[in-house]
């Protein structure tokens, strides 16, 4: 491969012109997030409706650094520290998130706050996705139902069932970006392109295929960014179903690059992480089910008896709890694959499928 990296040159711009190359599906939108050092670009599918999402995620993110500024204030150690630390029981689930990553990877908790970010972003609006779709599928269902009764043919058809209970991540896209670091939960096949010399592009990419979903894909470089090096990497890209995992881990295998000899090193380090075990989803599902009544979006229920008959009493309806996707905290793994590239070679471990772009 040729060599992508002659000089010292940190790139800092904040345009981030990588994200111009990006291409949605004709069936999705896309739509940015920024408040202060936080600067999402979100991908949900175009159905829904874009102000809503925008508001949705402008008010949860605020609150995300709003939890973030308040602990740091009672612990200003949280924000500088290089090295692993341990929280209070009662912490948020933010900063559990970021601590337990960070202490997989040795590293301050710091390094995993873009991915955890990410993360939870993404599986609020899965939730709020869910709702959405379940309201309409309720509102076709009485709409069904009404027309019936005027035309005087009420029938319970196995058809209204389907409407009520129809699996609700069926065709749910969303993919969050938070300054190169990824959380999707995607139903299509996905390439991600690998940005190691923003004036050369992306020439290669990562395949991600719908049975890998949801999966995080955090990045770290020496090169690129503001964020604190300690190596000479150009990219270091690690994938993990746990996002604080990812991005810990990408940050410390880049202070680990000092020169391409170093690339050996790094994947005997990753191949022995794949044996850590860190729940997949480390959040509370209820308080992002919270977070959105709070901001007056209807919780979707069951379609009440009086307004419709429901033709098999015995299904199981949609309780909060289902809303959002399942908590994850039976299902634990550590790091899935990483990719590496420092002074113009490259080397890669684990589910890394690359692609010419």
């Amino acid at each position: 491969m040729h060599n992508t990296s002659k000089t010292n040159t940190t790139y800092l711009n904040t345009c981030r012109h990588y994200r111009k190359l990006d291409s949605p599906h004709k069936d999705e939108q896309k739509l940015q997030i920024l408040i202060e050092e936080t600067d999402l670009l979100i991908t949900l599918p175009k159905d829904m409706d874009t102000e809503k999402a925008a508001h949705l995620c402008f008010q949860f993110v605020e609150e995300l650094r709003k939890e973030l500024k308040e602990y740091i204030c009672i612990y200003p150690n949280f924000q500088h520290s290089l090295t692993p630390i341990g929280y209070k029981a009662d912490a948020p689930h933010l900063i559990k998130a970021m601590c337990d990553g960070a202490a997989h990877a040795n590293v301050g908790p710091f390094a995993a706050v873009a991915g955890s970010i990410s993360q939870l972003t993404c599986l609020m609006l899965v939730a709020w996705i869910q709702q959405e779709r379940q309201k309409t599928q309720e509102n076709q269902a009485r709409q069904e139902i009404q027309e019936s009764q005027i035309s005087q043919k009420i029938q319970k058809t196995e058809k209204t069932s389907t409407l009520i209970y129809q699996n609700h991540l069926e065709n749910i896209n969303v993919i969050v970006e938070n300054g190169g670091d990824i959380y999707m939960y995607t139903q299509k096949e996905r390439v991600v392109g690998i940005l190691s010399n923003p004036t050369e592009g992306e020439s290669i990419g990562l395949r991600i295929c719908p049975s890998d979903s949801p999966v995080s894909l955090c990045s770290s470089s020496s090169k690129i960014g503001h964020s604190l090096s300690f190596g000479n990497g150009d990219i270091a890209m690690v994938r993990a179903k746990n996002a604080a995992l990812a991005d810990a881990l990408a940050t410390a295998y880049c202070n680990m690059l000092k020169s391409s000899k170093d690339i050996d090193r790094v994947i005997e380090q990753a191949q022995k992480d794949a044996q850590i075990k860190i729940p997949h989803n480390p959040f509370n599902n209820n308080e992002i089910l919270a977070f959105l009544k709070k901001y007056n979006v209807d919780q979707s229920s069951p379609i009440k008896e009086d307004i419709v008959e429901t033709p098999y009493s015995d299904e199981k309806t949609h309780s909060e709890s289902e809303l959002a996707p399942n908590n994850e905290t039976e299902h634990e793994s550590g790091l899935e694959g990483v990719f590496l590239q420092c002074d113009g070679h490259i080397g890669a471990w684990g589910k890394i499928e690359l692609v010419a772009l």
